[in-house]
């Protein structure tokens, strides 16, 4: 984990440049959840300040994946976002969400991220793609 306090890492929610760098950034104060043993999926209750990635995806060309999210949350602080290998970042979803999204990929490493100011609650996540795409679950380090 990074040293840096939660107002800091409060910040980085607004702040693009912040988010599509490759350093994760963030204060944990709970996160307890499961994920399926072919990591596209994840179930967790969480509660925490600041950016981290989940995935990490390699496309040969340029390709979409659907994710289907649900989040129930505190507040409307947290998002999950696609940074792709242009290193833009865009929104997927943003606050209590229940949608599909289609998810277009740039050809090379493209990450999925969580961004929070400070949200807590729950967040369900799973990803369907083709087998051309190489999928990579990023596990936090404590």
């Amino acid at each position: 984990m990074v040293s840096c306090t939660p107002k800091r890492q409060a910040k980085i929610y607004d702040d693009n440049n912040r988010i599509a760098e490759m350093k994760d950034n963030c204060t944990i104060k709970n996160m307890q959840g499961k994920e399926t043993e072919d990591e596209k999926s994840l179930d967790y209750k969480l509660n925490f300040t600041g950016v981290f990635t989940i995935w990490e995806i390699e496309v040969k060309e340029d390709s979409k994946i659907t994710a289907d999210i649900y989040s129930v949350l505190d507040n409307e602080y947290i998002k999950v976002v696609l940074v792709n290998s242009k290193k833009e970042v865009i929104n997927l979803s943003e606050g209590n969400f229940n949608e599909k999204v289609d998810v277009n990929l740039s050809r090379g490493k493209n990450y999925i991220k969580l961004v929070s100011k400070g949200s807590k609650g729950r967040l369900k996540m799973s990803i369907s793609e083709d087998d051309s795409i190489s999928f990579k679950r990023i596990d936090l380090e404590h």
